[in-house]
């Protein structure tokens, strides 16, 4: 039997020591470094060995998914499957998605940007996944679906490469036609429920018909079109076309929507008063107004 003495505790413990060093020096050498964001491969484009010397290793196909590790200069240094620490051309890669990591204490997540309801939280230090940047806000992946994060609450890398939605070269036409189209509607009585303009229109009706004409589905009720149809836009970057949603009934919980006409100005479906045209700064609206999304 082995007797346990200071002499052999000293020994274990030296052994032990040096063990965990090894184990470390070996752990050390074999990480892959992981990549603070994620993309996708444009075109074929040629993989290098040094972002100088312009070694080509091989050539990666379209559609490749990559990490991306930072960005130097003109390329990316990445990770393509098995190959790590390669270097490809910036220009053809699309940012899918990045790493975040909270900034402070607590920062709340929200299922619309500019709401006071939140859905979930982040302490400081964790990360999420952000997979795109919408006005003041970023949308992260949280539990299964989406949410959205202020910017300013979160460290995020490659911010400037997320994928922000694209608005339309014709948009600008195309909004001037909405607002035309929804002026025809003009002292139509308000109808809950209803959808028909020979019988009035409530709210998300009003706004579902107009934009119906032009291709746009979007949901019945005006909390869900607020949540899942368009992008968020700022107060200060409407556009004619533009959904805007108010909490009418109290609190926060949206229960409105008109569409914005330009000029700080809505029209919408009221209930004193029908399809009528308000201003966005009228002290009842100023007060009650929760966010806004662009759909075309």
């Amino acid at each position: 039997m082995k007797i346990f003495n200071k002499k052999n505790a000293r020994a274990s413990i030296k052994w032990l020591a040096t063990s965990l060093m090894a184990t470390g020096l070996a752990v050390g050498l074999s990480t892959t470094v992981y990549g603070q964001a994620r993309g996708e491969l444009t075109d074929n484009i040629n993989v290098y060995a040094c972002s100088q010397t312009r070694e080509v290793l091989f050539t990666a196909n379209r559609g490749r998914n990559v990490e991306l590790l930072e960005r130097v200069g003109d390329f990316y240094r990445a990770n393509i499957q098995d190959n790590h620490d390669v270097y490809i051309l910036g220009d053809f890669v699309r940012v899918t998605e990045a790493t975040g990591v909270i900034r402070r204490q607590l920062v709340n997540i929200y299922e619309i940007p500019g709401e006071d309801y939140a859905i979930g939280f982040r302490r400081e230090g964790e990360t999420v996944q952000v997979t795109g940047l919408y006005g003041n806000w970023f949308e992260v992946q949280f539990e299964g679906g989406r949410g959205f994060i202020r910017d300013g609450y979160m460290r995020v890398s490659m911010a400037d490469k997320l994928p922000v939605t694209p608005v339309s070269p014709h948009r600008a036409g195309l909004a001037a036609e909405v607002v035309a189209y929804a002026k025809q509607y003009l002292g139509v009585p308000y109808r809950w429920g209803s959808m028909d303009a020979s019988r009035g229109f409530d709210c998300s009706g009003f706004v579902i018909t107009v934009m119906r004409n032009f291709g746009v589905s979007l949901q019945r009720i005006s909390r869900d079109m607020a949540a899942i149809n368009g992008t968020y836009v700022s107060r200060s970057n409407l556009q004619a076309g533009d959904l805007v949603f108010f909490a009418t009934m109290g609190g926060r919980r949206i229960s409105h929507v008109g569409i914005y006409i330009g000029d700080g100005r809505f029209i919408h479906s009221a209930t004193n008063g029908g399809v009528i045209i308000s201003g966005m700064s009228e002290s009842y609206y100023a007060s009650r107004y929760v966010t806004a999304r662009r759909v075309l």
